[in-house]
């Protein structure tokens, strides 16, 4: 999901309004961008190549660079980012229904009044904004329960002190919570919402950007400070997280 990284650079291209108030359908090319709308006042659906999607008022919708679509529009009012992502692929439309309006739309609003005034700095502005609007979605999509178990919160202490360690293993973990491995991971799923296995992988493959975009290290290097055994699987795990491989990481695009 794209909403689960931490990390994307977006590239802002264009802040748009739309005010469709007659049905409407529109065959839309594969769009070598990516684009983010909110739907102020909707009745629409996405025609896919093997499902259709529902938008409605109030949805948030992200689609991906790459693919194309038709939309059947009986009205459809909403604002639009269009951006690349430089450093992730996907090739999913994702929808979040009825997601935090009111705390969306004066972003979205703020972003496309920046952009039609385009006065000095517009740009940069806008592109700020961008970045909160994915910073208050990743805020709510990865809001932990208030209240971590003791087992777990000790392991994610483990995690973070071991997270070089290529011993770091789930049964280890349970082990030392004094649990069954089955029970351990149900239990990490339900405070953490993600299994203990991707939690250990995407720290490690997140700590291991931060040590390609510093170049001191090669990828070898980096493959085993973070934790893997060998830089033939980090390479793999990297590519399957990020969407591309280890040697093309930079702050940069």
């Amino acid at each position: 999901m794209i909403f689960d990284h931490d990390e994307l650079q977006l590239q802002l291209l264009d802040v748009l309004y739309f005010d469709d108030r007659l049905p409407v359908t529109m065959r839309t090319r594969a769009r070598p961008f990516c684009a983010l709308s909110l739907r102020i006042d909707g009745d629409a659906s996405i025609d896919l190549k093997n499902e259709t999607v529902s938008l409605k008022t109030h949805d948030l919708a992200f689609f991906p660079a790459n693919v194309g679509y038709t939309r059947r529009a009986r009205r459809d009012n909403m604002i639009v980012f269009h951006f690349n992502v430089t450093n992730c692929v996907t090739y999913e439309l994702e929808v979040l229904h009825e997601f935090e309006f009111e705390t969306l739309l004066p972003l979205f609003e703020d972003a496309l009044s920046e952009w039609q005034r385009r006065e000095p700095g517009y740009r940069y502005r806008a592109a700020a904004i961008l970045y909160r609007v994915f910073a208050v979605i990743r805020e709510r999509l990865g809001e932990k329960p208030e209240q971590i178990s003791p087992p777990i919160s000790a392991a994610l202490e483990t995690i973070s002190g071991k997270l070089s360690d290529v011993s770091l293993s789930v049964a280890g973990l349970a082990e030392a919570a004094h649990m069954s491995e089955t029970w351990f991971r149900k239990q990490f799923r339900r405070d953490m919402g993600v299994s203990p296995k991707k939690y250990i992988t995407d720290l490690r493959l997140e700590h291991a950007q931060s040590l390609l975009n510093a170049g001191y290290d090669t990828v070898a290097g980096v493959a085993e400070k973070v934790g893997f055994r060998d830089a033939k699987n980090f390479a793999t795990a990297f590519k399957k997280r990020f969407g591309y491989p280890p040697s093309a990481q930079s702050y940069a695009p």
